[in-house]
């Protein structure tokens, strides 16, 4: 019996501390290679609803772009600034290392290190707030196990299955730095160190808007539990101002420009009662801050916090936010408190709890690492210089949305109206209009202008926006016009109706024969106020052949019989020269997107670059103009700024290395004693 004592005592729980991660994480990581990592890399073509933007973004960064992080792109919505809007470090990421072994493989690698950092994160997390192994290593397998059962009809974002069935990779890689920031962030108020804690806020900020909120407010809800000495205050402030010198580059360009940007509102409301949630989270900040785990005392102030800005930006405030995002996070932090309140005194619940994360991980339904169907382009579709081509492909008419609106310019290289990413362009939901104007199946959403119903337009209203648009080609599965000229054909889908399949075939027509670059022989109607209503009502009137612009204009008028002779145009569409043949200035209107960053000159002088409807560009001008897309003086200025903080940074490091000879090999021994 004794015998049998002194075996017990060896294998008690406590002996097995410094294992629990390694026990919990590697079969999680084992699971996680067989059922999301290795399915995914194998057989995935990236053309899945949003990933199919994300990737064309990363192709479009290292063909293009490189080594900047922004910059003019034709491709979409008459041209759009790429990553003004949009965090940008998953597709550059993407186009850095595609650069060496491809965009397609770097971008599903990186997908893939997100999924194995997950869950260790979690871990991480939990072990900064003073959890011990075995209570971090459960938390880390029920916040895992999370990310697969939140509700699937809501584009969350971060949880598994709008990561691979919708491609929202970016939110997955903020999602996952996120938790290390938290846990980092309770280190470093007591370290007063600020530099690691500062790089992980910057990445979360060049990874998603959404969850860069979540993390803002988390300071600033650490700051409400901590803040106490000067040495906090300077602590704050040297971690504010590092990371705006590590993001400037992004994030001052983002704000300047924020009236350029256009939010499309998503028809979901919330899956979880936020009043009763905000009850709950008072009571629980209440609870923490008495009781004796005041640990958790900066996530009870997060989560209120969070909450509350949600409850009063959505129903007072109504900010033009997709609120629904942040819900996730909500979710995950449930485990936290589940954990925590029990600690260490019931074991028997750990063990419920972790019987129930493998169930909910044995029993994953409607996930698809693998992607959709591969439909190729079975006939090349040919690429057209005179226009825009419109892409007619309804989400149920093709194996899931976004595919052709994607594909058919990856492979083609023409420039298409509609892309991902509609908040980049106040264009945006005037193309979109249009798309209903002739797609009957379209389900595009947010985009109805006054309540009134697009497929009512005439097709002579149509004809003009079209031409409005320069689309002079249409890439769809059935002919909507008579006066449609077939091209070619290009592919056909099979899609299963009740039991039937329905073939649908996509032909490339020509619809029009309008310029990129036209004279115009009749002065412009001035809108001075009200411009969205009123471009609204003028989009869908039979004026919309006659632009508007927001201010006055020189009082100049075409003939009719000036010709426009296009010179040259660069690839990226962000350098035009062509010459006007007319003896004194005329109204030129270019069906490029209007941004700030565009430049006109006629003979080496800079001219005036005036706004017409929707968000086009008109100037004044005879003989040789020139249009360019060059950075603003703030963005250089950015720029520098941030090359500096990354300098700077690397310096104050390599002193401190040089100083402490050997510290590696110390870290890597408290690592693994940790």
């Amino acid at each position: 019996m004794k015998l049998l004592n002194d075996s017990m005592k060896k294998f008690h729980v406590s002996n097995f501390n410094k294992y629990w991660f390694w026990i919990f994480i590697i079969p999680i990581e084992i699971y996680s290679l067989i059922k999301l990592i290795i399915p995914f890399i194998s057989k995935n073509n990236l053309m899945i609803w949003d990933m199919a933007g994300h990737y064309f973004s990363a192709v479009y960064l290292k063909e293009y772009l490189l080594p900047f992080v922004s910059g003019w792109n034709p491709f979409f919505f008459l041209g759009y600034p790429q990553n003004y809007f949009y965090s940008p470090l998953y597709s550059y990421l993407s186009a850095i290392f595609g650069t060496i072994i491809g965009v397609k493989l770097a971008f599903k690698l990186i997908l893939a290190l997100v999924i194995l950092l997950t869950p260790v994160s979690f871990y991480y997390f939990g072990r900064k707030f003073n959890f011990s192994k075995l209570n971090s290593a459960v938390l880390m397998l029920l916040m895992y196990s999370v990310l697969f059962i939140v509700p699937l009809d809501k584009h969350l974002g971060g949880n598994m299955h709008t990561t691979f069935n919708i491609g929202l990779v970016g939110n997955a890689l903020a999602l996952m730095i996120l938790f290390f920031y938290l846990g980092k962030l309770r280190e470093s108020w007591k370290t007063k160190k600020f530099i690691g804690v500062s790089i992980l806020l910057s990445l979360i900020i060049l990874s998603h808007l959404f969850i860069a909120i979540i993390a803002a407010i988390a300071f600033i809800a650490f700051a409400i539990a901590y803040l106490r000495k000067r040495e906090d205050i300077y602590f704050a402030l040297k971690h504010i101002a590092l990371t705006f010198g590590l993001t400037a580059f992004w994030v001052v360009p983002f704000l300047i420009n924020l009236s350029y940007t256009h939010t499309i509102q998503m028809p979901f409301g919330f899956a979880i009662p936020i009043w009763a949630v905000l009850l709950f989270s008072t009571a629980y900040l209440i609870y923490t801050a008495v009781s004796k785990r005041k640990d958790a005392l900066p996530i009870a102030i997060l989560v209120f916090m969070l909450l509350s800005f949600m409850f009063v930006g959505y129903n007072f405030l109504n900010l033009q936010l997709h609120f629904y995002r942040f819900e996730l996070f909500f979710y995950l932090i449930i485990p936290f408190v589940i954990v925590n309140f029990f600690k260490e005194r019931d074991k028997a619940l750990a063990i419920l709890l972790i019987i129930m994360s493998i169930f909910i991980l044995m029993n994953v339904r409607e996930l698809h690492p693998e992607g959709s169907l591969d439909l190729p382009l079975i006939n090349k579709v040919p690429q057209f210089e005179d226009g825009r081509m419109l892409i007619l492909a309804s989400p149920g008419n093709q194996a899931s949305p976004h595919i052709y609106q994607h594909k058919v310019p990856l492979e083609s290289r023409n420039h298409v109206v509609k892309g991902l990413f509609v908040e980049s362009s106040p264009n945006s939901k005037y193309l979109f209009e249009l798309e209903k104007s002739l797609d009957r199946y379209s389900t595009v959403w947010g985009i109805l202008i006054n309540g009134s119903t697009a497929s009512d337009l005439n097709y002579s209203i149509i004809q003009k926006q079209l031409d409005l648009f320069n689309i002079n080609y249409a890439f769809s599965f059935y002919k909507a016009e008579e006066s449609w000229e077939s091209l070619k054909q290009i592919t056909f889908f099979n899609n299963k109706l009740h039991d039937e399949f329905k073939r649908y075939i996509y032909e490339v027509y020509r619809v029009s024969s309008s310029s990129i670059i036209e004279v115009l022989n009749y002065t412009p109607r001035v809108v001075e106020q009200n411009w969205e209503a009123e471009v609204n009502k003028w989009f869908l009137s039979e004026a919309v052949d006659n632009v508007l612009v927001s201010e006055k204009v020189p009082n100049y008028v075409g003939t009719g019989r000036e010709t426009v002779e296009l010179l040259e145009v660069s690839e990226r569409q962000d350098y035009l020269r062509f010459r006007v043949d007319s003896p004194e200035p005329v109204p030129i209107l270019i069906k490029i997107s209007e941004f700030p960053n565009w430049r006109a000159y006629q003979d080496g002088a800079r001219i005036k670059i005036y706004r017409a409807s929707p968000y086009l560009m008109l100037v004044y001008g005879h003989g040789e103009i020139e249009l360019n897309f060059s950075r603003q003086w703030y963005e250089i200025i950015s720029i520098i700024i941030s090359w500096g903080t990354v300098l700077m940074i690397f310096f104050v490091s390599y002193r401190k290395i040089k100083e402490r000879k050997g510290c590696f090999g110390r870290i890597w021994r408290k690592f693994l004693r940790k």
